[in-house]
């Protein structure tokens, strides 16, 4: 039997190793991409704003109708929530769809002392240009008396106080 070198194995397979390594490292880059980007969509969308909202806009009939049910949130969110301690601040665009249609959620919100106060929350049909506001640019009134009864109604839970 011949003696073989140090390397000798390398030497012969050197042109699969190498695009093997070169993928495996750039499929380990990526795989922490999605991870990161998975858990920054997943606290986007635990957050007050987020869930308040959404639960608002299932149970609003004027969506329903443009829209249809269920209404199902989309995988992506934009935007960013800011919390330090009892102060915080969030825009979000929550994009939506039903049977007859899809929509996108705008929310623009802070907090003080630990309670959510919406300065905008509607939504934009899109197709028909349609803007249903729930709350801000116009209305009136305190949301949190608005949305408590729904929010009971449609069965949502929070781990979070709220109000």
């Amino acid at each position: 039997m011949p003696e073989t070198k140090a390397g000798h194995w390398f030497t012969r397979h050197w042109r699969w190793l190498v695009p093997a390594l070169v993928a495996t490292v750039l499929l380990g880059c990526a795989g922490f991409v999605a991870v990161v980007v998975l858990g920054v969509f997943g606290l986007l969308k635990s957050s007050t704003p987020y869930t308040q909202a959404l639960a608002l806009v299932r149970s609003n009939e004027r969506v329903q109708r443009a829209i249809g049910e269920p209404i199902t949130p989309g995988w992506l969110v934009s935007g960013s929530v800011h919390i330090s301690g009892s102060k915080g601040n969030a825009r979000l665009l929550i994009h939506i769809s039903g049977p007859k249609g899809q929509a996108e959620i705008v929310v623009v919100a802070t907090r003080a002392e630990g309670r959510w106060t919406y300065a905008e929350l509607q939504v934009q049909v899109q197709g028909s240009g349609e803007r249903i506001v729930l709350e801000g640019q116009g209305r009136s009134g305190d949301l949190v008396k608005r949305i408590t009864p729904q929010l009971q109604a449609a069965n949502v839970t929070h781990r979070h106080h709220i109000f």
